[in-house]
C-alpha cells in the first residue's frame, strides 16, 4: 500500500509507512476518489479519478517485481484521470 502525495509520488509500505515491499511480484492498483467511498445508506456513490481497470489492477503492465537484493525500485506510471 502506498500513499501518494500532489504530486503523485509514493513510498510503498507493507506494514508500516515508507518500509517498502517485501520480495516478489506485485500488481499495481491505483484509487484516488473525490472523497472517501461509503457504505452508509443513502449515502451518493463517490466518484473515481482513475479508470476501472487500473482501480481494479487489471490494466495491462502494471506490476512490479521486487527482488531480494533490490534496495528500491523507482516507477512511472501514467495514472489518466477519468
Amino acid at each position: 500500500m502506498a500513499k501518494f502525495d500532489p504530486s503523485g509520488n509514493f513510498v510503498a509500505q507493507t506494514f508500516a509507512d515508507g518500509d517498502g515491499l517485501l520480495p516478489g511480484e506485485y500488481t499495481i492498483k491505483v484509487e484516488c476518489w473525490d472523497k472517501p467511498p461509503s457504505m452508509e445508506p443513502g449515502t451518493p456513490p463517490a466518484k473515481s479519478y482513475v479508470p476501472r481497470e487500473i482501480q481494479l489492477g487489471t490494466a495491462p503492465g502494471w506490476t512490479v517485481i521486487v527482488a531480494d537484493d533490490q534496495p528500491s525500485v523507482d516507477l512511472e506510471l501514467d495514472v489518466p484521470s477519468k
